[in-house]
């Protein structure tokens, strides 16, 4: 402890000699002093490196098992260094000597009292074996700081051991572990976070046991944390839940009082980030209780393009419905889904919702009543959804689970989406780019079923209506092509619908004369086959355009379609707080833009786009990637420069390896000779801005730059504007590629943004950009302003290791001394002269 104290305090002290050594130096202006100064700052980087290493080694040796390899006896605490259980298993079963292959070969707590005094438990294990720590009676955490770590690592991105670590035993086994009010953090798997598992590799941890006292819970790594067992076990927490990453699963069986049910009680709200998931199965053996069995309390979810998905079943004793508190939706592609169990229209099984709300132009993807299969998605409060649904007639025409009656311009919500059915296991399929996120339809609602999709019968089919639009009503939602594969519908005069579906391969919109298709809901989806051609190219079928009126174009599904005329709207093009275009197509396809478009407001980009055109975006819009959203500049811009006004977000753009053109930011000419780096550059004019993350959704970034981006350049008087927070956390800026370059001209600036408050203490430090291959340019001529644009003072910019870091430092008083020292100095020289 004491040697991390001074290597924290000696930290300290190497930025603040840094710090003034930078600003002396540039005082004194001596060359010989300049040349001194900065092989010190290259010493005192190497020497803080080193040291940063040694501390490393230090810890990494006190966490280790000390104890037996085989039949280790885990609550005696002579097997243990730092009561951490980090015992690194490589061998196989029988050499590890840890794997559960029956009843009797359980480890772990025997006693019925006992005290663990630290504040993390670790569990690693390479080898491919599943692990059984028995619990009993009651266990509690009382060691130092507010926040204990339960870290489980088993596998690796390589080789992920899709095994499980329990704890609590099983059936009517298990105690309680009293987690003394700590804030708790469950990291499963850390060593896949970021990858995208299948199916079938997925390691768990599995609590058979209850966990009291815990403050705020989170859930982190791609693994997934299982609250299992009998009424009696659950969490208990006072504070927020976030599930960061991987699948958070709430499951019931043998149920009796109704009191006991919730697998999460007090909890605050509900945060699940970025595609992670929360998972409620009711579905088990509930025979002795019918009606209502929630696993969660009523606290606000916040989805951050992520899943709430429920599976429950009915039995003889009726149906085992779930409801959950208001839902919102806070950003990107999220999933909510209700799968059922065994369901008919006898006996439905009911998700609620007590309202759903969205925010940051998100969207989601409905799973459930599957053509009045029984499983409904209803919402207590639908005042939100009532106002969204844009059409003719209302869905409350049809009668409730029939099929439909033929009405083709019924209301739907132009924001939300349906998939028929998802693989019901619990999987990584909810988490991170399974069959989940994949819609296919449009939905609609009534406050008899709920959210329910269109069915066929209810589109204007072109395929059986001479392929032509002519006949479809203003409010029509159309089906172009149908089931039909390789249908060529026209379009000769302008047109008015509501909606548009395509689902079957090598369809396609003929525009001629050049008329307009108008889509007032603005929406466009491709189905599971798409491939769909808008628009398509030829001597005399070139011409025309597709709108979506007043409001924004709203393009997703599975399947990419291609655009060979531009989209418009009626909104302004200099007002960028609006959304013009939002790109929401998923599952790896790329919406192809081959035309350039003149819409107005934003763009936003949650799925995959290909940009094929020079004006593809207009140059009026501001460009935002979401978290997992993707943009590709193909090699057919050309020499021509893609211009934007502002580009933000957490997602990825990357150019074509053939391209020779760049994306800009900003408006100056092609030939104004600000800038002359080479093809597939990402730059910043003098007054426009890269701003990784979004302030309005989830503030912290990173904005990614894929292997084939050359350079990211900053221009005189360009901004860079970044999000601080406590803790090292902010947004950054990423590079996939081994040759990307970081550019600052002189009068670039840096523009920082404190969250929550944030007031930097003496030492601070914070990474604003890794992996990138070299730094063009002079960090001291990079001004640090604060959201006023005035200059900050303290902070200093340092390349080093690939990586740019921001430091704040107050000098103390010897540097003080010092620098006014070298004042007096440079007051005897002129005297002299």
């Amino acid at each position: 402890m004491l040697i991390s104290i001074n290597i924290i305090a000696w930290t300290r002290k190497i930025y603040t000699i840094r710090q003034f050594g930078n600003s002396a130096i540039r005082q004194f202006g001596n060359s010989a002093i300049r040349q001194f100064g900065n092989s010190l700052n290259r010493s005192l980087t190497l020497a803080f490196v080193s040291a940063l290493a040694l501390m490393v080694s230090v810890i990494t040796a006190s966490a280790q098992w000390i104890g037996p390899g085989t039949g280790g006896d885990f609550f005696n605490t002579a097997n243990w260094l730092n009561y951490d259980i980090n015992y690194e298993f490589t061998g196989t079963n029988a050499d590890g000597g840890y794997g559960w292959t029956g009843a009797s070969n359980v480890y772990g707590f025997q006693s019925q009292t006992a005290v663990f005094d630290s504040n993390h438990f670790t569990y690693r294990n390479t080898d491919a074996v599943n692990f059984n720590l028995q619990q009993l009676g009651k266990l509690t955490l009382q060691g130092p700081g507010d926040t204990f770590t339960f870290t489980v690592d088993m596998g690796s991105a390589t080789a992920p051991t899709s095994q499980a670590f329990t704890i609590g035993g099983h059936g009517s086994w298990g105690g309680t572990l009293d987690f003394n009010n700590k804030n708790v953090v469950f990291d499963i798997s850390p060593s896949l976070s970021g990858t995208i598992l299948s199916n079938s590799v997925t390691d768990k941890v599995n609590f058979y046991n209850t966990g009291t006292n815990i403050g705020s819970l989170v859930k982190r790594g791609q693994g997934i944390l299982m609250l299992d067992g009998v009424e009696q076990f659950r969490f208990i927490v006072s504070g927020s839940v976030s599930v960061e990453e991987g699948l958070l699963y709430l499951a019931i069986n043998n149920l009796n009082n109704p009191d006991m049910a919730p697998r999460i009680s007090g909890a605050t709200s509900y945060n699940v980030h970025q595609r992670a998931a929360i998972y409620l199965d009711a579905a088990g053996n509930i025979a002795s209780l019918a009606g209502t069995t929630n696993l969660i309390n009523n606290a606000p979810i916040n989805l951050y393009g992520a899943s709430l998905a429920a599976r429950i079943a009915s039995n003889n004793n009726g149906p085992h419905d779930q409801t959950v508190g208001a839902v919102h939706l806070r950003s990107g592609l999220s999933v909510i889904a209700n799968q059922g169990g065994v369901i008919n229209e006898a006996t439905p099984v009911t998700l609620t919702l007590a309202s759903l709300e969205r925010h940051n132009y998100a969207l989601v993807n409905f799973i459930g009543n599957d053509n009045g299969a029984g499983s409904f998605i209803k919402i207590t409060n639908d005042s939100n959804i009532i106002t969204a649904l844009v059409g003719g007639t209302t869905s409350d025409a049809l009668t409730p689970g029939k099929v439909g009656t033929g009405i083709t311009n019924l209301k739907i919500l132009p924001w939300a989406t349906h998939r028929a059915g998802v693989d019901s296991s619990y999987n990584q399929g909810w988490v991170m780019g399974g069959d989940a996120y994949n819609a296919d339809t449009m939905v609609t609602y009534s406050a008899v079923t709920g959210i329910r999709q269109l069915r066929d019968n209810e589109f204007y089919d072109t395929s059986v209506t001479d392929n032509t639009l002519a006949n479809a009503a203003d409010d029509d939602n159309v089906w172009l092509g149908g089931n039909s594969q390789g249908v060529n519908t026209v379009l000769s005069a302008d047109k008015t619908i509501n909606s548009m579906r395509v689902t079957q391969w090598n369809n396609r919109l003929y525009f001629q004369n050049n008329s307009t298709l108008t889509v007032t809901s603005g929406l466009i989806i491709s189905g599971r086959a798409g491939g769909m051609n808008i628009g398509y190219s030829d001597s005399t079928n070139a011409s025309g355009a597709i709108s979506s009126g007043d409001r924004e174009m709203i393009i997703t599904g599975i399947n990419g379609m291609s655009f060979w005329v531009p989209i418009i709207n009626e909104l302004d093009p200099a007002d960028n707080s609006v959304a013009g275009l939002i790109i929401g197509v998923q599952d790896g396809a790329s919406l192809i833009f081959n035309s350039y478009n003149n819409y107005g407001g934003k763009t936003i980009v949650e799925g995959g786009v290909t940009l094929k055109h020079g004006a593809a975006l207009p140059s009026t819009t501001a460009l935002h990637i979401g978290d997992f959203g993707s943009v590709q500049i193909n090699y057919a811009i050309g020499p021509a420069q893609l211009r934007v006004q502002k580009l933000t977000g957490s997602g990825t753009l990357n150019f074509d390896a053939a391209a020779t053109g760049n994306l800009i930011i900003g408006t100056a000419s092609a030939d104004a000779g600000k800038f002359d780096y080479d093809s597939r550059t990402v730059s910043v004019d003098d007054g426009f801005a890269i701003a990784p993350g979004d302030a309005n959704a989830m503030p912290l970034g990173t904005l990614t730059f894929g292997a084939n981006v050359a350079d990211i350049a900053f221009l005189a008087g360009s901004f860079l504007d970044m999000d601080l927070a406590a803790g090292g956390l902010g947004d950054s800026l990423a590079a996939l590629g081994s040759a990307t370059s970081l550019t600052f001209l002189d009068g670039a600036n840096l523009r920082l943004n404190f969250l929550d408050g944030l007031a930097a203490a003496d030492g601070d430090s914070w990474i604003l950009a890794t992996n990138f291959n070299n730094l063009i340019g002079n960090l001291d001529q990079v001004n640090i302003l604060d959201q006023a644009d005035s200059s900050l003072t303290g902070w200093s910019l340092l390349f080093d290791s690939n990586s740019l870091l921001l430091s704040y430092a107050i000098p103390e008083p010897s540097a003080w001394v010092l620098l006014l020292t070298g004042v007096g100095l440079l007051a005897i020289l002129r005297r002299r002269r």
